[in-house]
């Protein structure tokens, strides 16, 4: 299993807060959230990490010294672009993906893992983990799920559902191309990818966590920071 870190934005929001640190390096807990992921994702069992860092910032030195972990830096106009750089950059197999601001108890990660793990064997496609959507972000992507946690529907048409993608996910190898096609028919988010998997009946399953928050805005980092969830066993 590869694991993935999404750390291409540039983090605009924060900084027009008023935070200085780019999104990869800002603390939560005391620790650089590129760290904290790091961990986690080493503590969950990734075999290799990549981490797609926006280029100019600073994470090479803070994450090295790992075998199985490489930083590619990337300026990239979107997180599809970056999920589809990744995807060329990872060896072959099935990658457990998170975008660099999520934030969630390791319960919750480890939950998501497992999931991930028992979905594959079934032939599921593509795993998102999903949350209740915070009432301050109007931008939440929504996800409609049947009782089984089949996914039925991703983006405008499940708005009013009561859940929403947590930034994190599983995909399997046959998925990874379809990135690149994306981006060649014009689709520009990461979003409307996950849409058009949607729209075309990929096996897509949802696991729901109990919280997840997604660092955007200084009140998130606060929020974060004021949770401080254990991230390792």
């Amino acid at each position: 299993m590869h694991g993935l870190i999404l750390a291409g934005g540039v983090g605009s929001r924060l900084s027009a807060d008023g935070v200085a640190e780019p999104k990869a390096l800002v603390p939560v807990g005391g620790r650089p959230q590129l760290l904290r992921l790091c961990d986690t994702l080493d503590a969950l069992g990734c075999d290799t990490i990549t981490c797609m860092v926006r280029a100019g910032v600073p994470a090479e030195s803070l994450v090295s010294g790992r075998a199985t972990l490489r930083v590619i830096s990337c300026s990239t106009p979107s997180s599809l672009h970056t999920l589809a750089l990744a995807f060329e950059a990872l060896p072959p197999g099935p990658v457990f993906c998170t975008m660099v601001d999520t934030v969630m108890s390791w319960s919750d990660w480890l939950a998501v893992w497992t999931a991930w793990e028992s979905a594959m064997s079934r032939g599921v496609e593509v795993l998102l983990a999903v949350a209740a959507p915070p009432q301050r972000d109007p931008q939440a992507l929504h996800v409609r799920a049947d009782a089984a946690g089949r996914v039925e529907v991703i983006g405008d048409d499940a708005f009013g559902s009561p859940l929403a993608t947590a930034g994190v996910y599983g995909f399997a190898p046959l998925v990874r191309p379809l990135a690149a096609r994306a981006l060649e028919a014009g689709i520009s988010r990461m979003r409307g990818f996950l849409a058009a998997l949607s729209a075309g009946e990929r096996s897509i399953q949802a696991v729901r966590v109990a919280r997840a928050l997604d660092v955007d805005r200084r009140e998130d980092l606060e929020e974060a920071n004021a949770w401080a969830p254990v991230v390792g066993p």
